[in-house]
């Protein structure tokens, strides 16, 4: 089933998958958005393994890289550990933020790594 062409959807980024497999694994899943004058609240699950035991923080950027929405901030997990993060699509300040890009990005405290997931977050507020 397609999604309607208002809704946005994540979608992969080979080149910096490549760099992270040796330490996380991800999946965003997709972000439907209708009318902003619709009742549907929209939701996205940002889903990754930390192969390690790390220290870590995770938000939300937009195309520009500017940090849009704290997710996790200085976290502690142990091996394998799979997170399913929830963004409901607002900045910190509980704005919703307009339609564009956005991608999850980890910052691996003890590794002093900062990963761009490989899954964008296209936002359409656009009625179909």
């Amino acid at each position: 089933m397609t999604p309607p062409p208002s809704a946005t959807t994540a979608s992969p980024r080979s080149s910096r998958a490549a760099s992270m497999k040796s330490t996380t694994s991800c999946r965003c899943s997709k972000l439907l958005v209708f009318s902003p004058a619709g009742k549907l609240k929209p939701v996205v699950h940002i889903v990754f393994r930390v192969r390690s035991h790390e220290k870590l923080d995770v938000w939300i950027a937009d195309s520009h890289g500017n940090n849009i929405a704290a997710l996790v901030s200085n976290r502690t997990v142990k091996p394998r550990t799979r997170l399913d993060l929830v963004w409901n699509g607002l900045t910190e300040a509980g704005l919703v933020v307009p339609d564009g890009v956005y991608m999850p990005v980890v910052k691996l405290l003890r590794s002093h790594r900062t990963i761009t997931l490989p899954s964008d977050i296209r936002l359409d507020t656009t009625p179909p």
